[in-house]
Parts: structure tokens; C-alpha cells; sequence
């Protein structure tokens, strides 16, 4: 799982990194999905052979690395806000046990109620 939180950044953004994500991972042969947040981002869900929650992270990371060095000046994985600046960081921490996903149609609790939704 990829959280891509804007942040700031423009929400075209997210939808960048999220192609950028898709492209290597379909061409690996790998299933790729994306939903909204049901907040301000994206999330970009693949399947992975990985066994653990260890490896999948892991994986993970890599593939967040690799998206940094492709679009260095749209995505971070900087975990603290002030550093992001204008980028869109790629989180990749809830791929651990004991973490949860939003699943798609669910309620946020937030003001208007928005709602995690696949996309094609």
C-alpha cells in the first residue's frame, strides 16, 4: 500500500506519482489498483508476493525510492511535514502489522463526510 498524502502540493501531483507507480508495476506483471483516500490523497494498492509485512514494506520502500529519483521535485519520503516543502510524500508505514487501510467506499470521519472510492 501507497499513501500519497499531498500535503500542500497540488492534488495533480498524487495523480503523477500514482502513474508513475502503476507503469513499473504493470509492467512487472504486478496488480495495481488506486482509490481516493477519502480524505486529501491517493492510495495505490499492488499485489506483492512478499510473505511478511516486514518484506512487503520493504518492497515498498524501493518502489517509493525509486519514484523519488523519477520525479525528485514532486514526491518525498520525508516523514516530517516541514521538510516536504511541496511535494507528496509516499507512505508506506502502514504496510505493518496491526496497521489498517481505509477500504473503498467507507465514510471518513471528517466534515462532508467523504468517501474512499476506487478509480480506474
Amino acid at each position: 500500500m501507497f499513501d500519497l498524502d499531498p500535503g500542500k502540493a497540488p492534488f495533480g501531483d498524487a495523480i503523477d506519482i500514482a502513474r508513475e507507480l502503476h507503469s513499473p508495476l504493470t509492467d512487472e506483471g504486478i496488480e495495481c489498483f488506486v482509490k481516493t483516500s477519502g480524505k486529501t490523497g491517493l492510495h495505490a494498492l499492488a499485489v506483492t508476493n512478499a510473505t511478511t509485512y516486514d518484506e512487503a514494506r520493504s518492497w515498498a520502500e524501493s518502489i517509493a525510492a525509486d519514484v523519488v529519483s523519477a520525479l525528485p521535485d514532486q514526491v518525498t519520503v520525508q516523514r516530517i511535514k516541514a521538510k516536504r516543502s511541496l511535494r507528496v510524500y509516499v507512505d508506506v508505514m502502514q504496510n505493518a502489522k496491526g496497521k489498517h487501510v481505509v477500504p473503498p467506499y467507507v465514510l471518513r470521519p471528517v466534515p462532508g463526510a467523504p468517501v474512499s472510492t476506487p478509480l480506474d
